[in-house]
């Protein structure tokens, strides 16, 4: 009787607990606190998305998503400028954010067509798509994301779930005491580099320097990361969780798009070393044009690390994507070329 007693109890108080969880997960919640969270880590650039897009007038004609590669590929004020300089006055912005994980492209998305009718969403694509979701996905992505993000091969499901109480008590109390909510504490999950700086531009965003490694690192960290298969080993067969991922969040962010009126456009920066190979080339293209500036790959010097370009790196990316969106009449008073779903010449770094 009593071993029967203990388990009913038991039951109770883990029925009471979900269905406080539940509860919980209900309470209202301010989006904005959720993009202050990660403040103090390498993903500080959230909340200045959140600000850019809903609190900010001015309009953004061409955004551009993606992970590390991007965000330090293409310097939007350098691109901007040459548009400017050509007589066609546009607003870019870089929203790269460190890590992969297109759960997290989707939900920027979301934030940016909300308010915003960019004529170009430019979307870094990796070699091989992640597996995972991505790190910062369960503490910036609506409850209603979190909890339908099932169906979009989300392998993190049920510990993304399981966070979502927490958080909304969390936001929730900030919320009443008009405090900012608790920053998260950079942990192994953050994935910090302590060598890494940070400089504010004038438009708030955090403009993120890696260190420059030599020569030597950068050929090692190259052959290692190849030897794993992050990139160049595609005759294995990928994960299909990772390709249903993939290609559910990118045909959800293309879908967002076209009903905005925004032009889709892919860009391919590879890591050094790359073979160029894309595990997932037909799928983009049939989304939309895909640019490859692989021609960088061969080129120690533009980069900093084996996976990031330098800033010399990125001016060579950044002329190099201008000209691309100029020749197919993307975003000048030409009208759009017939090559505007190519793959795009290969011209040779400098």
């Amino acid at each position: 009787m009593k071993v029967w007693t203990a388990d009913r109890s038991l039951r109770a108080i883990f029925a009471t607990a979900i269905i406080a969880a539940i509860m919980v997960s209900f309470l209202p919640e301010d989006p904005g606190l959720r993009f202050q969270q990660l403040d103090n880590t390498e993903y500080r650039n959230l909340r200045w998305i959140y600000e850019r897009t809903h609190l900010d007038p001015r309009a953004i004609d061409v955004a551009i998503l993606g992970s590390s590669r991007i965000e330090t590929g293409v310097d939007a004020r350098r691109l901007e400028a040459s548009f400017r300089a050509a007589g066609v006055p546009v607003n870019v912005e870089n929203f790269g954010i460190p890590y992969n994980g297109r759960d997290l492209d989707l939900t920027i998305a979301r934030e940016l067509l909300a308010t915003k009718r960019p004529r170009v969403l430019v979307i870094g694509v990796p070699e091989r798509p992640s597996q995972r979701t991505h790190v910062t996905y369960k503490y910036v992505a609506s409850s209603r994301d979190i909890v339908g993000s099932v169906v979009r091969g989300n392998i993190d499901y049920l510990a993304d779930l399981a966070y979502l109480p927490y958080r909304h008590m969390k936001i929730f109390w900030s919320g009443l005491t008009h405090q900012p909510a608790d920053p998260v504490k950079a942990g192994n999950e953050m994935h910090f580099d302590p060598g890494m700086t940070y400089n504010r531009e004038p438009g708030g965003r955090w403009r993120v320097d890696y260190p420059q490694r030599g020569t030597g690192d950068i050929v090692a960290g190259a052959r290692r990361s190849l030897t794993q298969g992050s990139a160049g080993a595609l005759a294995k067969v990928e994960p299909i969780a990772a390709i249903s991922a993939e290609r559910r969040n990118i045909t959800a962010i293309a879908a967002l798009a076209k009903a905005r009126g925004t032009a889709v456009v892919f860009l391919f920066i590879p890591q050094f070393m790359s073979d160029g190979e894309l595990a997932e080339r037909a799928f983009y293209r049939r989304q939309g044009p895909l640019l490859d500036a692989s021609f960088v790959a061969t080129h120690v010097d533009l980069y900093s690390s084996w996976g990031h370009l330098n800033a010399r790196g990125a001016a060579v990316v950044d002329d190099w994507l201008y000209r691309q969106l100029v020749d197919r009449g993307t975003l000048s008073s030409r009208p759009s070329r017939p090559s505007l779903m190519s793959g795009g010449e290969r011209p040779r770094a400098r």
